[in-house]
């Protein structure tokens, strides 16, 4: 395979990705039910910000994993949003810098 033809093929990946972010950004207002995930980091026990965040977001990873798979067997289909605005959400929540949203699971037919 020459160069040419992996950074064609990396382009297919990358516009592939993008245009299905595209289509669950116009549906997601559209699904029966949106879940936000957000971590208090003032519980968290790491050494520093970065430590407390790593948690959060493998937290998220195991209570998404576990939406998924109800949602796989009750028939529903389910997205994780990584690209949401954290500062929108925590202005309009009235959450401090230590609420942070970490993710939305947005659940559908």
């Amino acid at each position: 395979m020459k160069n040419a033809d992996i950074l064609f093929n990396i382009k297919s990946r990358y516009k592939y990705y993008l245009t299905q972010s595209v289509e669950v950004f116009r549906t997601y207002k559209k699904a029966p039910l949106n879940i936000l995930l957000v971590a208090n980091t003032a519980l968290l026990a790491g050494k520093d910000d970065a430590d407390n965040l790593n948690t959060a977001y493998i937290d998220a990873g195991f209570i998404a994993q576990n939406a998924y798979l109800y949602c796989a067997s009750a028939g529903l289909n389910c997205v994780v949003r990584l690209m949401i605005d954290r500062d929108e959400i925590r202005k309009t929540l009235g959450f401090d810098k230590k609420m942070y949203p970490v993710a939305g699971l947005t659940v559908g037919y």
